[in-house]
């Protein structure tokens, strides 16, 4: 069984829709240039099966909130210069 991700093991996590389906972006790391991120279901469970279902448009919508959600978390000055 997967380990459920908390935010003790992600840098943050957020509330996404992925084809209308509700689920979690887990970003792991605090630099938005080498940050990673991953998709969980709403219990924060890794969810592969959503993952499959993603197209080149859901991924640039995710990194696009990714990289929203540091400039609200962190501030844009820190992320232009992260860049």
């Amino acid at each position: 069984m997967s380990k459920r991700i908390t935010h003790r093991h992600a840098d943050n996590l957020l509330d996404h829709r992925l084809d209308g389906i509700p689920c979690v972006i887990a970003i792991y790391g605090t630099r938005f240039a080498s940050c990673e991120w991953q998709i969980l279901d709403r219990n924060c469970y890794p969810a592969k099966w959503l993952e499959t279902k993603m197209t080149n448009r859901d991924e640039d919508r995710i990194w696009y909130e990714v990289r929203r959600s540091f400039d609200s978390w962190l501030g844009p000055d820190y992320r232009r210069s992260d860049d």
